[in-house]
């Protein structure tokens, strides 16, 4: 990658940051009314078993507010389901955990060309935070809109590439952080930072005791 194309990259995130920092208020689709629904208790049970403020729970299940990221992850804890579910990012309500599957299925989707490297997983470096910045890249229905107010005047197309750009960013996110187990990668940093997490010990803690 050259200077150009790296600063070009620079701006953008720099803007994708910039955007949802600003952007509050916006509502997605998030399965937090049928998981409230499905598990039979009240709003005010809920948030004396979690400890999330009861005017904060009532906003997320009506829609009114977005769970931020800590409380996006005590909820999915609670309610047994990953992030990237609670917040209606992913369609099953748990992740795959590639250390679970067979030497002989794995060769198998490899060959079909069907891989979990473009899935958050539970060996996805830091996955709870990966999948909450996938889901508000893509679901946070107000983006296009702040977008548009901050480079109003901009030529129309460009704005709309700038568009797809992050949307697709936010698709392949998943993937950059997975293959950044490869000391080749240029996000090896991120690996490296989750080795020292106890995240990662957590993990390794769980596959030696299988």
């Amino acid at each position: 990658m050259c200077l150009c194309q790296y600063f070009l990259y620079l701006n953008l995130y720099f803007c994708v940051i910039c955007v949802i920092l600003f952007t509050k208020g916006d509502e997605m689709n998030t399965r937090i009314p049928y998981l409230v629904a499905l598990s039979g208790k009240t709003l005010k049970q809920i948030s004396e078993e979690t400890g999330i403020a009861y005017p904060t729970l009532t906003s997320y299940n009506q829609g009114v507010r977005n769970p931020k990221k800590n409380n996006a992850v005590i909820l999915a804890k609670y309610f047994g389901v990953s992030v990237g579910y609670l917040l209606g990012d992913e369609k099953e309500p748990n992740l795959i955990n590639p250390g679970d599957e067979s030497l002989i299925k794995g060769l198998f989707r490899v060959a079909q060309g069907k891989t979990n490297l473009d899935k958050v997983t539970e060996w996805t470096p830091f996955k709870d935070d990966v999948s909450f910045v996938k889901t508000m890249l893509l679901s946070t229905p107000t983006l296009e809109r702040k977008i548009d107010e901050i480079f109003e005047g901009i030529e129309p197309n460009i704005i709309q590439a700038l568009k797809q750009r992050i949307k697709e960013v936010a698709e392949e996110f998943p993937y950059t952080i997975n293959h950044s187990g490869d000391e080749k990668s240029d996000y090896h940093f991120v690996w490296q930072a989750w080795e020292e997490s106890d995240e990662y010990k957590k993990r390794m803690a769980e596959k030696h005791k299988k």
